[in-house]
């Protein structure tokens, strides 16, 4: 079913003044407008070769969208404010929603129109980059930005002596300061490192990634996959970390998976077999808001998460099938 207005969320990863988004708060809009049909900007660096032929290096396709509404001042306030927050999330009339990148808010006042100005938004939601090497735009799993070797404090000594670790120069390595809860990796610093000779020293220099970018970690045991979140890096993927009875024999899941991705929630009266699925969701609000699930009894029930794309299921040696850990809640 259609709905009569368009809703805009946008949270943030950390707090922003006296916002508490670490608390779990999110913004929502709701406006009556419509999206524009897409628009396909390119981006494009390179150099001329000996023919004076410009030669491409790097390409950037993007599949950008706006959208156009009035507003008084303090929607105005909200909207500009919404391009500073890390996650925005936009559902259309007909229901059809994604995670929102590279957010621009253009204001102009209308001399004519009183109190109103003209707002437009606009925003990607895919892009492609490709570089100078012969490639083919792929679909499926998306492939890990850095594949390390393992995973260590900064004090131990895979960083202080790597050579004397049995490291070579060009490994990769992550580093971390705090592993919080067995689930997630942060402090500063923490990343991934590449290993490099520099004024004859062999030196580790930190890596530039962004959110939602994974790093395989080859000698991981229960995980293989690193996402990172802003300053966070989860450690497990797919993971459950929290459930709670709700009214009506709901439960709520929290968890994470990487943003904009899907997960698919199973159910189980045993935790080893006879799992029936409940339903396939976008990953959006599974960390901070949880997912509502319906169920047919009170009863114990067991949980279990998996994580994929369109195309693409995320499994390794490590983790086969592709599942979360099992959690479990008393449904009353």
């Amino acid at each position: 079913m259609a709905n009569p207005f368009l809703k805009i969320e946008f949270s943030n990863s950390k707090d922003i003044g006296k916002i508490l988004y670490s608390k779990g708060f999110t913004n929502r809009l709701y406006l009556d407008a419509n999206v524009s049909m897409p628009t396909y900007p390119t981006d494009e660096e390179g150099t001329l070769n000996g023919d004076n032929e410009f030669v491409a290096s790097f390409q950037k396709w993007q599949k950008r969208y706006e959208i156009s509404v009035f507003a008084q001042e303090y929607l105005v306030d909200a909207l500009t404010f919404m391009q500073l927050h890390d996650y925005i999330f936009i559902t259309l009339k007909n229901n059809e929603s994604a995670v929102v990148k590279d957010v621009l808010v253009d204001v102009t006042w209308d001399d004519d129109v009183e109190c109103f100005a003209e707002v437009k938004i606009s925003f990607n939601v895919d892009y492609v980059i490709t570089t100078g090497c012969d490639e083919i735009m792929k679909t499926g799993c998306d492939s890990p930005r850095y594949v390390c070797i393992d995973v260590s404090t900064f004090v131990a000594a895979p960083f202080t002596q790597p050579l004397s670790a049995g490291l070579h120069i060009g490994d990769y390595y992550f580093f971390y300061v705090n592993l919080v809860d067995d689930i997630l990796y942060n402090g500063d610093g923490t990343g991934v490192y590449h290993l490099q000779t520099i004024s004859g020293l062999a030196t580790w220099v930190r890596q530039t990634l962004e959110n939602n970018d994974m790093v395989e970690i080859v000698a991981g045991v229960d995980y293989t996959h690193l996402v990172q979140y802003t300053d966070t890096w989860f450690r497990k993927s797919p993971f459950i970390y929290a459930t709670s009875d709700e009214t009506g024999q709901v439960c709520n899941i929290k968890g994470f998976v990487r943003t904009g991705d899907y997960v698919q929630i199973e159910r189980s009266l045993t935790g080893v077999g006879a799992w029936v699925v409940i339903d396939t969701y976008e990953t959006n609000d599974l960390w901070y808001l949880g997912i509502d699930v319906q169920l047919p009894s009170a009863n114990t029930w067991y949980f279990r998460l998996k994580w994929f794309i369109h195309g693409c299921q995320y499994v390794s040696d490590n983790n086969p099938t592709g599942y979360s850990n099992v959690a479990t809640q008393i449904i009353a």
